[in-house]
């Protein structure tokens, strides 16, 4: 599934991502990520994995869709790449 992908249809649902990020050169940019992401009006969770570079968001889609999820990881100067 394209992490761009805005068409989900089970709206109301909570709904797990994982994307690999790219651009997480700078130590204590996790934090950052994490915290505006969280900040996110429907997002329940956040979590991220150093070593593996992913992050894994749950969200409520009927409050916030992946588009604007990913829109945020890349106006965060992250690329959103698919997990390996």
């Amino acid at each position: 599934m394209s992490p761009y992908n805005d068409t989900e249809h089970n709206k109301g649902q909570t709904v797990q991502r994982e994307y690999r990020l790219g651009g997480m050169t700078e130590p204590g940019i996790t934090n950052e990520v994490v915290a505006m992401i969280s900040q996110i009006d429907g997002v329940r969770e956040v979590n991220f994995d150093e070593r593996s570079r992913n992050i894994a968001i749950q969200f409520d889609s009927g409050k916030v869709s992946e588009a604007h999820i990913t829109g945020t990881l890349n106006s965060l100067g992250h690329s959103v790449l698919d997990p390996e």
